[in-house]
């Protein structure tokens, strides 16, 4: 009656229909008490690293492919 191929895709747009469609709350951590909020931990600074380990790696990067461009 039904082709096997037809019927496969047919239950495939069912099961993405139905994940789509039927969606859940799913919390990764649970909450801290007092939420989470601690006053006696600086906060980490890591906005001005990020910068200099960019600049560092673009230099070794950018120098590989000189070093492997003479080589050939």
């Amino acid at each position: 009656m039904f082709n096997s191929n037809k019927s496969q895709v047919t239950k495939v747009v069912i099961l993405i229909l139905m994940m789509t469609l039927i969606t859940t709350n799913l919390n990764a951590q649970i909450g801290l008490p007092g939420d989470g909020d601690v006053d006696d931990v600086p906060p980490a600074f890591i906005d001005g690293f990020i910068g200099i380990a960019l600049a560092v790696g673009a230099y070794f990067g950018i120098k590989n492919i000189v070093k492997s461009s003479k080589t050939n």
